[in-house]
C-alpha cells in the first residue's frame, strides 16, 4: 500500500510538472498547429476530468452529463446548461450512451 502511495506520488509530480506545458502545447496547437492534435489534448483533460471526479475511464464529462441528465438526474441539468453554453444546445444530450 505504502509502495503503491510512493509510485502514484511520482506520478503526481510529473503530472504536475507536465501540466503547464500540455496547456500550453495545445495553445500553441490551438493557434497554429494541428485542431486535430489541440482537439485530441482537450479530449484527454475532459476525460481526465471525469475520472477525477469519479467518472468512469474513457467516458467524457459531456457523456456524463448527458447520461445524468436521461437518468433525470436535478445536478446534470445546471451542469448541461454549462457546457451547452460553451459547446452548443443539445450537446450533453447528443453524447449520452444510455
Amino acid at each position: 500500500m505504502v509502495k503503491l502511495r510512493i509510485k502514484l506520488f511520482g506520478l503526481w509530480l510529473l503530472c504536475t510538472i507536465a501540466a503547464p506545458l500540455l496547456v500550453l502545447a495545445m495553445f500553441i496547437q490551438m493557434l497554429l498547429g494541428s485542431e486535430v492534435r489541440a482537439t485530441s489534448v482537450a479530449l484527454a483533460y475532459d476525460v481526465c476530468g471525469n475520472v477525477a471526479m469519479g467518472g468512469k475511464y474513457g467516458v467524457t464529462v459531456s457523456e456524463q452529463v448527458g447520461n445524468a441528465l436521461k437518468r433525470g438526474r436535478q445536478w446534470a441539468k445546471i451542469s448541461a446548461w454549462v457546457i451547452d453554453g460553451l459547446m452548443g444546445q443539445g450537446h450533453c444530450l447528443s453524447k449520452a450512451t444510455i
